[in-house]
């Protein structure tokens, strides 16, 4: 008896986030939102299946090909929205992920047709700051902006400073 191994797909695509101005009373961006497509039709989101992905360690993997994905073929339809991604603290702090990425950036991110944010957890910026400004830096110059997430208070004001974020989200 043999099994076949099922088709799968990833796709990644954006949703409106309820990140909204109320001043203005618009949307202020979309959040990537990522999905797994089954051989019979059936769409799981990544929450569903994301404790698979950590058990086997695919978030790197999953995260290096979803950022060369977004910026190798970016969606024409988010022209002149804005766009935002959060990343996970474990890919952030590997530095062989950094270098992927930046590889990644140097090959494709060419003009986006949207702004793109990448988000980075408050505790990525707390205790590891050098390699947080190490993305700041990087980022700026692809024009790609950083918002903070996860973030219930903000006590080292002096780091937050440091990587200038877009933005910062209290949950």
């Amino acid at each position: 008896m043999s099994i076949e191994p099922l088709n799968l797909t990833f796709n990644f695509y954006f949703i409106s986030f309820k990140a909204v101005d109320t001043k203005h009373k618009k949307v202020l961006h979309n959040r990537l939102s990522i999905s797994l497509k089954c051989e019979n039709g059936k769409l799981y989101r990544y929450t569903q299946f994301s404790n698979i992905v950590e058990k086997h360690n695919l978030v790197d993997k999953l995260y290096n090909n979803l950022l060369q994905t977004i910026l190798q073929k970016p969606d024409e339809t988010l022209r002149d929205f804005v766009c935002c991604i959060r990343l996970p603290y474990d890919y952030l702090t590997k530095d062989e992920n950094y270098k992927k990425f930046k590889n990644i950036l140097d090959t494709y991110a060419n003009h986006l047709p949207y702004k793109l944010i990448l988000e980075f957890p408050n505790k990525f910026i707390s205790t590891h700051i050098d390699q947080a400004v190490k993305y700041k830096k990087l980022l700026s110059s692809f024009s790609i902006d950083i918002g903070i997430y996860e973030s219930e208070k903000c006590t080292n004001t002096k780091n937050i400073q440091a990587v200038s974020p877009s933005y910062i989200k209290a949950d």
